[in-house]
């Protein structure tokens, strides 16, 4: 069985480049370029992991990140924080792991962490 990754990118150009990648890579893919939606999206598709673009460290991006959190039933779902332009590396208070931070464009870095993620592969 394949396992279900969920993208959260408002970029359509690295939306479909990650998606590309990882459905090459075997993976079910769902994608959504809004956070609109997001956790209807989420019950619905239940992923072993959700890439979140956060286009620079923000209390938005840091904010779905803890709302996900704190949502019962998929509290538990593994977030991979990441951005197209910065690497960053966050603290407990802002949300984002430091673990789970990633430049999307160093693929290859991108792929191991998410087979490093319980669960996945």
């Amino acid at each position: 069985m394949k396992k279900k990754i969920l993208i959260i990118e408002k970029d359509e150009d690295t939306l479909q480049i990650i998606s590309h990648l990882l459905i090459e890579e075997g993976y079910q893919v769902s994608a959504s370029s809004s956070e609109f939606g997001i956790f209807e999206l989420i019950r619905k598709e239940m992923p072993d992991v959700i890439l979140l673009d956060i286009l620079k460290p923000t209390v938005q991006g840091a904010a779905l990140n803890r709302a996900i959190r704190a949502t019962e039933g998929i509290n538990r779902i593994p977030i991979l924080s990441y951005s197209m332009y910065l690497k960053f590396h966050g603290t407990e208070s802002d949300g984002i792991e430091e673990e789970q931070s990633v430049q999307p464009f160093n693929l290859l870095e991108l792929l191991n962490i998410i087979e490093r993620q319980q669960n996945v592969r």
